[in-house]
């Protein structure tokens, strides 16, 4: 468990939580946990978040927008309210506050080698070129709440990458240097869910209709970054991270899909690249948050080392 939790969140909070949803708390099973605790309730999914993550004012936005895309037919994830009518719950204790939202069960299955093809691809793209097209419409001053893509907590989490001859905090500010130069007019510049890949939605129906959740870190950013945190995770799927002929069959399939719904100018390889290393740096510092002053898992430990020769061979490919 996440350390903040560890230290603030117990049995009392849980069963308030659980009381405002008419919840059972002894059913309830504790799926996943990191920067917030997940719990499988039979038919719905529970998130509890500490506000030292994300606060209620970062996630009112996240649950508006989810309500805004669903409302324009977009297929993602539903809140249910709890018995107070309300789409969060607040839990205030000493040290801050957590907030309880609870979402419709999706009942869908994963990828698999079946699915997980070209045309899946194309599909992925479509659902992104949807997503951004329809949140052009967004109304305006509800825009003034959504953060940056680096107002995020996650990319303070830079200062606790390692200090040594790799000097990853600098790769970090010469590359976000380098973006705060990119072009921000809403051609290319607009919301983003920040967090598309297979872990993150499910297929449903007869037509495996992809159903995306998890808009924690939504955020507004480039059209493009979000194209290449699709094509990083993609990687990831079968083990083709750097495999150059992958990307290129993935980003092919991925743009003809898109492109189907919101236009976008030719992608500079380098620039997707340089987005995907920038990734890698995120998750180093996000994954050091999470597990730090606590020993690390073999997994975790696994996967901290895959991002760390990621990074360097995206380096090496960049000359950077």
């Amino acid at each position: 468990m996440n350390h903040l939790f560890e230290k603030h969140f117990n049995a009392n909070v849980f069963a308030d939580i659980c009381e405002r949803y008419g919840l059972r708390a002894e059913t309830a099973k504790l799926i996943k946990e990191d920067s917030n605790l997940i719990y499988d309730c039979d038919d719905s999914i529970l998130r509890v978040s500490y506000s030292d993550i994300r606060a209620v004012t970062d996630i009112e936005p996240e649950l508006d927008w989810m309500d805004f895309l669903h409302r324009k037919e977009v297929p993602v994830a539903r809140v249910t309210p709890s018995l107070a009518d309300r789409n969060l719950e607040r839990i205030d204790c000493d040290s801050g506050h957590f907030t309880a939202v609870l979402f419709r069960k999706i009942t869908g299955r994963g990828i698999d080698n079946e699915t997980w093809n070209e045309a899946h691809f194309r599909k992925l793209g479509r659902l992104t070129g949807l997503i951004h097209k329809t949140s052009q419409a967004y109304p305006h001053q509800n825009r003034l709440r959504y953060k940056h893509w680096d107002e995020l907590v996650e990319c303070s989490y830079v200062n606790l990458l390692p200090e040594d001859e790799r000097r990853l905090r600098q790769l970090t500010k010469h590359l976000t240097d380098e973006f705060h130069s990119y072009d921000q007019s809403p051609e290319h510049y607009g919301f983003i869910h920040n967090d598309i890949h297979h872990e993150n939605y499910l297929l449903v129906g007869p037509k495996n209709t992809i159903v995306l959740f998890d808009f924690e870190v939504a955020c507004q950013s480039w059209y493009t970054y979000e194209i290449a945190t699709a094509l990083y995770y993609a990687c990831l799927v079968k083990r083709n991270r750097n495999n150059t002929d992958f990307e290129q069959v993935f980003l092919t399939n991925f743009l003809e899909g898109y492109r189907s719904h919101h236009s976008l100018a030719p992608v500079p390889f380098d620039t997707v690249l340089k987005f995907m290393l920038y990734r890698d740096l995120f998750l180093y510092g996000y994954m050091t948050a999470m597990w730090q002053h606590r020993t690390l898992p073999q997994r975790v430990a696994e996967y901290i080392k895959l991002i760390e020769d990621s990074i360097a061979i995206r380096r090496k490919r960049l000359a950077l």
